[in-house]
């Protein structure tokens, strides 16, 4: 029968588990050892209790974690690979997983990392095993999660519904001009370096889903473009022992990705140009290399930004920014979160307001002003 005793100075649990073995632990105090009395014949009524000397290391359960995500897009599989095999399992990995504390997260984990990675990034690391360790929960190992409650760094924030890498919050101070986008769009070469980076200022699209853009998709009498796909060209650890190589594609970002975007005159009749100079490929991609086979981020970024950013004699920034600059711009001419969430193919307008909460914060109008006047008028 279960109970409850006082030995050599520590309240012992005493009980028989599932299949009948009895089952010793120890605990300072007796409200400790009540409490977990409970837990224990609660597991063993549900057929859940496991010894402690039977569970699994963190590494273990972190690549049970891992594999059970192989329906994840590759590009979201490596970050965690990353997090995971670089990251924790070097410093926690040897580690019970139910011996994991608090403490051990913060200062083997959080602190080694603080100040080698980015705030958000050491941030995202923990987030990560914040999964790990609910995965865990699920699998009966613990009953807490020590990822969980282990404090942040200070940093900035993370578009958290949109991946687990995330957009960050964007510094108005990085992000191109209209002056500065209309001297790189007259400085880049004509053909597929100016169209596609017209495209990328006039829609917002991300890379990834311009590079997997297919003519089919593209309705130039109506003037829409339609988002129905991302490439990548990310490699998990199981793509690389494979050996597999190339752009792959998959559906956008999240399901509101999916979306139709505008297409206005000026960027109809780019792509009416290119079109009859664009190289043919199996599958039709609007933006390809020269043999017609996927272009990737870099050798756009490579081939196309830079130069022009040099013959213009801009500053350096990411291909990425054109898609900022077009989110900062409908703010800017006072479109509602929700339609920028919209176009942009964010989750949510509370994403699109996280990302672009400086522009929001100083954003004016007249609308007090005219509520006042409504009020105050004479009948």
């Amino acid at each position: 029968m279960a109970c409850i005793a006082r030995r050599r100075g520590r309240w012992v649990v005493d009980f028989r588990d599932q299949e009948g073995v009895r089952r010793w632990e120890s605990y300072r105090t007796r409200d400790e050892a009540k409490a977990a009395l409970e837990r224990r014949l609660g597991q063993v009524r549900k057929s859940t209790y496991t010894s402690p000397t039977q569970l699994p290391t963190l590494a273990d359960v972190a690549d049970g974690w891992l594999a059970s995500k192989a329906d994840r897009r590759p590009s979201t599989r490596a970050t965690w690979e990353n997090h995971v095999h670089v990251h924790v399992i070097p410093r926690l990995g040897s580690l019970r997983v139910d011996q994991v504390t608090v403490r051990d997260v913060e200062e083997r984990l959080r602190n080694q990392l603080r100040g080698k990675l980015a705030a958000r990034t050491v941030n995202a690391i923990l987030t990560t095993l914040t999964s790990v360790y609910d995965y865990a929960e699920r699998c009966g190992y613990v009953e807490r999660n020590p990822a969980r409650l282990a404090e942040r760094l200070r940093g900035d924030t993370a578009e958290q519904s949109d991946g687990a890498a995330g957009e960050r919050e964007v510094d108005p101070r990085d992000v191109p001009s209209p002056d500065e986008i209309k001297r790189l769009l007259v400085a880049a070469e004509p053909g597929w370096h100016r169209t596609y980076l017209l495209t990328a200022a006039v829609t917002g699209a991300r890379s990834g889903e311009l590079l997997a853009l297919a003519w089919p998709d593209v309705d130039l009498d109506a003037g829409t473009i339609a988002i129905r796909r991302a490439a990548t060209w990310a490699r998990t650890r199981e793509d690389r022992d494979a050996g597999r190589t190339g752009a792959r594609y998959y559906n956008p970002k999240t399901r509101h990705s999916h979306r139709t975007v505008e297409a206005p005159p000026e960027l109809v009749s780019a792509l009416r140009r290119w079109k009859l100079a664009c190289p043919s490929s199996t599958t039709g991609l609007v933006f390809p290399k020269a043999d017609g086979s996927p272009m990737h981020r870099k050798t756009l970024a490579d081939q196309a930004l830079h130069p022009a950013q040099k013959r213009a004699d801009l500053r350096h920034f990411g291909v990425h920014m054109l898609r900022h600059f077009f989110a900062s711009e409908l703010i800017r001419q006072g479109y509602p979160p929700t339609e920028v969430a919209a176009r942009l193919g964010h989750s949510s307008p509370a994403v699109t307001m996280t990302v672009y909460a400086r522009w929001y914060s100083t954003a004016k109008s007249d609308a007090v002003t005219s509520l006042a006047k409504m009020l105050c008028a004479e009948a």
